[in-house]
């Protein structure tokens, strides 16, 4: 009998994989990765571009917003600026305290103290009527709720010293605030 020698041989070392070897084992492991990737790409194109279309939609709200708010006030701009700066000796509260009804903000007060204070007594001595009438308004600076305007104005007064009537024509710088969806003067500048 004989016997066989078995002689144990070492197992054989790992071997490394070859360069192409390892691309493949690369690229399944980057297949594996890639739509990963792709969705979070994906992801944020969409974001960008929902965020993109809400910018757009604001803006383009706010611009049609403003033009319907100069159109607005270009509309009102006369009736309102009239009832202003019109009066009437015979109806001179009643004139004013209409006019206090387009006014806002701190015009409103310093109308009021001037009207009171030096307005009225000139007007009642003096027996005076002045009716104003707004023959151009542009808009200077339009938002949707504020609204800046030249406005030329044709100013006629007749006194008890003055029986013919006398014109005088002015640019008026005035800035409208919409107030509880009414448009009310908060500052009224000669220029």
């Amino acid at each position: 009998m004989s016997e066989t020698l078995e002689i144990e041989r070492p197992a054989p070392a790992p071997q490394r994989p070859s360069r192409a070897g390892r691309v493949r084992a690369g690229l399944a492991a980057s297949r594996v990765r890639r739509p990963r990737a792709w969705l979070a790409v994906g992801i944020g194109l969409v974001v960008l571009v929902a965020a993109a279309s809400a910018w757009l939609w604001w803006s383009h709200e706010r611009h049609a917003a403003a033009e319907r708010a100069r159109a607005e006030v270009v509309a009102a701009a006369p009736g309102i600026v009239g009832d202003v700066l019109s009066y009437s000796v015979d109806t001179l509260d009643d004139d004013f305290a209409r006019a206090k009804g387009h006014l806002t903000g701190h015009f409103a007060g310093d109308f009021d103290r001037l009207t009171r204070e030096q307005i009225a007594p000139a007007v009642r001595k003096e027996k005076v009527s002045s009716r104003a009438e707004v023959t151009s308004a542009a808009v200077v600076e339009a938002e949707p709720d504020r609204v800046v305007t030249m406005l030329f104005v044709n100013q006629t007064t007749r006194s008890a010293s003055l029986p013919d009537p006398k014109v005088d024509g002015s640019r008026i710088e005035a800035t409208f605030t919409r107030v509880d969806g009414d448009w009310r003067i908060e500052s009224l500048q000669p220029m």
